[in-house]
């Protein structure tokens, strides 16, 4: 016990302070809770074919760990847009189609989604155009964006705004 003044009097250490372990375990129970919601949510608005998903992969700056989000997006019986990350996971394996494809798949199954009638947005990266070749695809427009404006000489930016 601690005393930590007549306010609110003692207190077990093991209720304030959390060791690494107990931290992880209840992130992970919590991650679990939320994933299993996320599965009752769209299990109806899956069958009328109203869900998709997005996916991505950053690195960070620091480690250069890399990991791939799942991110799915669906619209309830009264036809509201609702979207939650299912599943951020370290992603140590080669960029390649084949690898993000698995991953994908797997997020898929797991959600009993349609592994090709399910559509997906994804950025313009041959890796991710090729992992989701076989699915229902539907380019970034932010990605797109990006890649014109990119591809505009310096100082021209503002002409083609106006051409918009």
């Amino acid at each position: 016990m601690i005393q930590i003044g007549s306010m609110y009097g003692n207190l077990d250490v093991n209720d304030v302070l959390f060791g690494r372990e107990t931290v992880k375990k209840s992130t992970f129970e919590k991650m679990n809770e939320c994933q299993e919601k996320i599965k009752k949510s769209i299990a109806e608005c899956s069958l009328n074919k109203m869900v998709a998903f997005t996916t991505d992969l950053a690195t960070d700056n620091i480690n250069h760990n890399s990991y791939l989000d799942f991110t799915v997006f669906w619209i309830d019986g009264s036809w509201t847009l609702n979207h939650s990350m299912y599943r951020c996971s370290y992603f140590p394996e080669k960029h390649t189609a084949v690898n993000i494809g698995k991953v994908i798949d797997e997020n898929l199954y797991e959600l009993n989604l349609s592994l090709v009638d399910t559509p997906c947005t994804t950025d313009k990266g041959s890796n991710f155009i090729c992992a989701t070749l076989a699915k229902t695809h539907v380019d970034c427009a932010c990605h797109r964006i990006n890649t014109v404006h990119s591809g505009t000489p310096p100082g021209n930016w503002s002409k083609f705004q106006s051409d918009i």
